[in-house]
């Protein structure tokens, strides 16, 4: 069974200057544009020492990383980014509705209740130990991130003044904020949440495209509604927030989510 030291620190570079790490069940991006680099979504806590050990092998420190860009400000995303933000002064960029979420003024988070209710549903109780152990004892205990004191606002509407010019697409749905990403001249869709390869309560083989389980969404209807916006947009390969990257046109992938899309359960 792997743990959260034993998977591979490698990142694997998916376009020119685009390294995908496969953090603890979740996945961080590297943006990078000369020396500067955008960290996209931090994975959970403890993967902090992960992100600085890949940013050493691709040849870059702590100290070039321009900003973190956060799809939403789930604890599997935004990670430790409060403490880079606090100790060398990081940017921290979040889509405006998704403020309240990162300062944790308000939670949009699935319960632990629910999560267990999912536990004989195959490879979620390794998943779960697997999360576990790129936690803190007090985000278990509590059940939530480390609270950005000052994330920095942007209205969606206009390309991010970060290392690699991400685009925003607001699609809201799993939080209210949730923001997906593209890098219209490297072919690539960051997709976060709203748009993955491998389901945490429902794991496919060979993994495919598909939305997360409505539980864990906080507007489902919403999120099905949002992943339409991603349709259209120009890109060769897709980087989930949880799964592989997908190689292939956003608009097959969002049929082929869709046409798998679930139900909500009452």
């Amino acid at each position: 069974m792997s743990t959260h030291t034993d998977l591979p620190l490698t990142p694997s570079e998916i376009a020119d200057g685009v390294f995908h790490i496969p953090a603890t069940e979740t996945n961080s991006i590297l943006v990078t544009e000369g020396k500067a680099v955008t960290v996209v979504d931090a994975g959970y806590p403890k993967d902090l020492a992960r992100l600085e050990a890949s940013l050493a092998r691709i040849g870059r420190r702590v100290s070039d990383v321009s900003a973190v860009v956060v799809t939403h400000a789930h604890m599997d995303h935004i990670g430790d980014s409060a403490r880079w933000r606090r100790e060398h002064g990081t940017r921290v960029l979040v889509w405006e509705p998704e403020v309240p979420l990162a300062r944790g003024d308000i939670r949009q988070m699935i319960s632990r209740p629910r999560v267990l209710s999912h536990i004989f549903e195959p490879g979620t109780a390794r998943a779960l130990v697997r999360i576990l152990g790129g936690l803190r004892l007090h985000h278990i205990v509590f059940w939530e991130g480390e609270p950005v004191p000052d994330p920095e606002p942007f209205d969606g509407t206009v390309p991010l003044d970060v290392p690699g010019g991400l685009v925003p697409i607001p699609t809201p749905g799993h939080t209210s904020g949730h923001c997906s990403y593209h890098l219209p001249g490297r072919g690539v869709l960051i997709s976060g949440d709203a748009l993955v390869t491998e389901d945490f309560p429902r794991r496919t083989h060979p993994p495919e495209p598909q939305l997360m389980h409505p539980d864990f969404a906080y507007d489902y209807a919403q999120a099905l509604e949002s992943v339409q916006r991603l349709r259209d947009i120009a890109a060769d390969v897709i980087i989930p927030g949880h799964g592989m990257p997908y190689h292939g046109s956003p608009a097959s992938a969002v049929t082929h989510a869709l046409e798998r899309a679930r139900a909500p359960r009452r």
